[in-house]
């Protein structure tokens, strides 16, 4: 069985999604003849270049090499140039923008096309409505790995194609159970639905012996849907309540400066590390005792599995697939006022707690293990590739 996937995999920013598609592909190489990884890259034209340079903006996209390699898989960029004529199209919402895509996709990979198996799209938009498009022009199976943000934050012009895609997809596979419900509630049936959580590698993230360090962590991108504003108040109160407390926050994003800025007017003892490599992660979660996850939304957040697999107990928000990553109602603050209040009061009441319990690494190992995971996925598989 050969497959082809539509992926966005940023080997300068490894974060989440990163990693959850990552895994799921890598494992799954194991698996199956062979894989085609299609990374769905931009990159801007010279004259978006210069105008994004005369204005500041810091979002520039380079041309990335024809491949790239990253452990066990290669990965082939798309390099999809972005023109002028590209964004006035995406500011009127023309749907030849993604049209463009299609046929770029279908021009330029038409063997690799042909030859596949299957096609497996990680996100909803605009990967896994590409996904469709091309499964009509070359007559293939295929699937959707709903994330996140794919579903939760997809403009509305975009929703009614999107729900078109995963409609006619022989399955779509959602990391928790609230996404799914979420997608339900763009209109989207469900008939074709698969809860295919996020995993652990539980050998990378081992059980750490209790250290009780008194550090608090952060992971994630600072942005405010992942709830990073509220960073500077949670900590303060804690500290409040506990003065030997301190803590750790990696991440990199738009709101950074200002929470920097913030934490550093406090008489706290906080190290700020930016954006840190994922594979250095395991060593930092040592020293950390409680992780905090205040996101406003979230799909299903592999650092809470991360942590919970090296026994680090997670506090985090109602929102999203949060309470299934936790699984412990304890440690599920609801999203209101008095989030940082309530979130600082259980961060604490943890800290205080001496008892030893491997509750929640057993509950990782027996809920989220990668291989149980991909091989959901790869009964999906034998299934389209039996019936074509």
């Amino acid at each position: 069985m050969k497959v082809l996937y539509i992926a966005n995999l940023n080997l300068h920013v490894k974060g989440g999604l990163f990693k959850a598609t990552f895994e799921r592909i890598s494992r799954m190489k194991e698996r199956v003849d062979s894989t085609c990884i299609i990374n769905n890259n931009f990159y801007d034209s010279t004259t978006i270049t210069a105008v994004k340079k005369l204005l500041r903006m810091n979002d520039i996209r380079n041309r990335k090499p024809d491949k790239s390699h990253y452990k066990n898989i290669e990965i082939t960029n798309a390099n999809y140039k972005r023109t002028v004529f590209f964004y006035l199209k995406r500011l009127l919402h023309l749907k030849s923008t993604e049209n463009g895509m299609i046929d770029y996709y279908a021009e330029r990979y038409k063997k690799e096309l042909e030859s596949t198996d299957l096609i497996h799209a990680h996100f909803g938009w605009t990967n896994g409505y590409i996904a469709y498009r091309l499964s009509q022009i070359f007559d293939k199976p295929y699937f959707i790995t709903l994330h996140g943000s794919d579903v939760n934050k997809v403009w509305k012009h975009n929703i009614s194609r999107l729900v078109e895609a995963m409609e006619q997809a022989d399955a779509c596979f959602f990391v928790s159970k609230r996404l799914l419900k979420q997608a339900k509630a763009l209109g989207y049936s469900g008939k074709n639905s698969v809860i295919t959580y996020n995993g652990v590698d539980t050998a990378l993230f081992e059980q750490q012996t209790m250290q009780k360090h008194k550090r608090v962590g952060f992971i994630g991108s600072m942005k405010k849907i992942k709830g990073a504003d509220f960073l500077p108040d949670i900590f303060h109160k804690i500290h409040q309540a506990d003065r030997d407390v301190s803590f750790t926050v990696i991440g990199d994003g738009p709101l950074r400066a200002e929470v920097e800025k913030n934490i550093a007017q406090m008489d706290i003892d906080c190290e700020l590390l930016g954006l840190v490599d994922y594979d250095e992660i395991p060593e930092i979660m040592k020293t950390i005792d409680v992780l905090v996850v205040p996101s406003r939304n979230e799909g299903l957040p592999l650092v809470i599995l991360e942590a919970n697999a090296m026994n680090i107990p997670v506090v985090g928000t109602s929102s999203g697939g949060i309470p299934e990553a936790i699984g412990f109602e304890e440690n599920i603050i609801p999203f209101d006022e008095q989030l940082p209040e309530n979130m600082a009061r259980r961060v604490n009441a943890l800290l205080d707690d001496a008892s030893q319990t491997s509750k929640y690494r057993d509950r990782v190992v027996d809920k989220f293990d990668w291989d149980k995971i991909v091989a959901i996925e790869l009964k999906e598989y034998k299934k389209a590739y039996k019936s074509v």
